[in-house]
């Protein structure tokens, strides 16, 4: 800007910022100096988010700190990492193949798993007989397919009978 000292025109000029013996002005300093978002890819003054156990690497604003399928913020503060990206407990454990097959929630610690990969929480693996009496749902250790229902022993036998009876196949 124009200014006027003792009646001679001068400019006045805003104090730039130095680095490696260069004067840059804020906004280039900004620009190649501070870290990016991982995100959005502008640079973070301050409030950035990232990883304390180093698991995700860069820096987000705060933001930006999404799930990356859902986009849902980390309200709570936790997050999960899949292929170094920030992931929701739901989305990571879909892409980790660790949801339960029966609930749709995610398995953290013991599971049970059919020969076809399905996975269960161990007190989701029950056995799916159903009547017009009620269902079974014992949890099982070893489980029957048959009919295409996952059968503790004892309704594997009485539903086997009953398809025989009836000339249908009994194990998938």
């Amino acid at each position: 800007s124009l200014n006027f000292l003792h009646g001679i025109p001068h400019f006045s000029i805003s104090i730039g910022l130095e680095r490696d013996g260069k004067l840059l002005c804020a906004r280039d300093w900004k620009e190649l100096y501070l870290p990016k978002c991982r995100k959005c890819n502008l640079s973070v003054e301050k409030g950035a988010v990232k990883s304390s156990d180093g698991a995700l690497r860069g820096v987000f604003h705060r933001a930006c700190f999404a799930c990356a399928a859902c986009e849902a913020p980390f309200a709570d503060g936790s997050f999960y990492v899949f292929n170094n990206q920030p992931y929701c407990g739901r989305h990571y454990h879909r892409l980790n193949g660790s949801l339960c097959r029966e609930c749709e929630a995610g398995i953290e610690g013991d599971c049970r798993q059919t020969d076809t990969g399905d996975r269960f929480h161990p007190h989701c693996f029950s056995c799916q007989y159903a009547s017009k009496n009620g269902a079974c749902s014992q949890p099982l250790a070893e489980y029957y397919m048959v009919g295409g229902q996952r059968l503790c022993e004892r309704h594997a036998d009485k539903v086997g009978r009953r398809l025989a009876k009836a000339g249908q196949r009994q194990h998938d």
